[in-house]
């Protein structure tokens, strides 16, 4: 395994990057939890997620539906969360751990040519079992963790696992040898992605990585490119929110490079949507940069009403508890004086459509 050396954590700028999704299809029910994604000799391939079955499903771009299904038998579907490959091997990581509790983490390998050749629509895989080096405690504390994970990527003779922290709303990075074995993971490098990572890809040409991932309401994708040594952080790396289409689930799940500056996405089926494959065109010219401006409501709490501080113009949105929608407005002063007591998310838009926030707001009386 790789030795211990010093942690880098990157801080963004003061400026992000804005860009709308393109939806491409809604995807079948069969695959509506789909959370990895791979672009593998043509095949557009993902995964279903927890307690799913354990297959890899072939998507058709157009229309969404399932093209083939391959069953992976000596498998188990525990939580599934990425999948990626190199020239040899298919890999599924294992290793969603929301609780922060398991202590049976894998990755299973299947050989390419097993997949792409099976006459049966079904293959053997072999597994990589790990564990995390710093992790002592393994008492459950749901979605309070920093050894959940949801992304991997293939790079060389090593597999990098990007964890999903929950608490820090960072992510850490792990090596793990491809072989077959037990390991114990030792952390390289952090990066502050101020939101929860939940996908990664490696584009074969440029080397550029892209990792997916989503800040309450709101997902990005995080760009690293030209990093040296494996020091993801010390990159240049680049943050783009993202906006998925009125109706789909803005929970990105899954990314996978299709060509230099293309990309496409999918997001699992939610409260606030459907299930979805998008296109993501990450060529610098159609891209916005905009000042971030920090937005925010006052009072929160509220009783009668709230402001939202800001000095754009915008749209507000409000969810209830259950995601759904119970008020739009275009003014600044928001009456909530018809609402019940409770919790609730406010969605805060831009002039075009674009999501400039989300904002937890709490009402009492």
């Amino acid at each position: 395994m790789a030795k211990h050396i010093a942690l880098l954590i990157f801080l963004f700028p003061t400026w992000i990057i804005a860009q709308n999704l393109e939806l491409l299809t809604e995807l079948h029910d069969q695959i509506d939890e789909s959370s990895g994604l791979i672009y593998l000799d043509g095949r557009l391939i993902t995964h279903n997620d927890s307690e799913g079955v354990a297959s890899l499903y072939e998507i058709d771009s157009l229309t969404g539906n399932v093209i083939r299904e391959v069953a992976i038998l000596n498998a188990t579907n525990h939580d599934w969360e990425d999948v990626c490959y190199d020239a040899e091997y298919i890999y599924i990581g294992d290793f969603g751990n929301n609780n922060g509790s398991r202590t049976d983490l894998k990755i299973y390998r299947i050989p390419r040519t097993d997949y792409l050749n099976t006459t049966n629509n079904a293959v053997h895989a072999e597994v990589i079992s790990f564990h995390y080096g710093d992790q002592t405690n393994f008492t459950s504390t749901p979605l309070n963790t920093e050894y959940d994970a949801e992304a991997v990527i293939s790079l060389g003779d090593s597999l990098y696992i990007f964890t999903k922290n929950w608490i820090h709303l960072t992510t850490s990075v792990y090596p793990i040898p491809k072989i077959p074995g037990e390991y114990e993971l030792i952390k390289i490098d952090s990066l502050d992605s101020d939101g929860l990572i939940t996908g990664a890809d490696i584009s074969q040409e440029t080397g550029r990585i892209l990792l997916s991932g989503y800040n309450g309401l709101q997902p990005f994708v995080v760009s690293i490119a030209e990093y040296a040594n494996n020091s993801f952080s010390q990159g240049t790396v680049q943050k783009t929110n993202i906006d998925a289409p009125s109706g789909y689930s803005f929970q990105i799940e899954g990314i996978a490079v299709i060509a230099h500056d293309l990309f496409y996405l999918t997001s699992e089926e939610n409260f606030l949507g459907n299930a979805g494959l998008y296109k993501l065109n990450f060529n610098t010219s159609a891209l916005m940069e905009s000042e971030s401006e920090e937005i925010s409501l006052y009072p929160n709490p509220a009783s009668d009403s709230f402001q939202v501080l800001t000095s754009q113009n915008v749209v507000v949105h409000i969810y209830n508890a259950v995601g759904k929608k119970v008020k739009t407005t275009l003014s600044k002063r928001v009456n909530v004086s018809e609402l019940p007591t409770g919790s609730y998310i406010v969605e805060i838009c831009g002039s075009k459509g674009q999501i400039l926030s989300n904002q937890k707001l709490l009402i009492q009386r």
